[in-house]
């Protein structure tokens, strides 16, 4: 993998972070909408593999 490659995957990774700490927030404050909290569900699910690509890609 090049460096500017690993730079806008790192980039992008920090974006959907900053994401999914919206998404949680958000859940705090209307988590009594089914439908939210299935779509934050989907977006933490989401997030968790992008956590898991962003370790492997750096352990690589």
């Amino acid at each position: 993998m090049q460096v500017g490659q690993v730079q806008s995957v790192h980039s992008q990774l920090t974006h959907w972070s900053l994401q999914c700490s919206h998404w949680q927030v958000l859940w705090l404050q209307v988590g009594q909408a089914q439908s939210v909290q299935e779509q934050v569900t989907q977006r933490s699910l989401q997030c968790s593999h992008w956590q898991v690509s962003h370790s492997s890609t750096w352990s690589s």
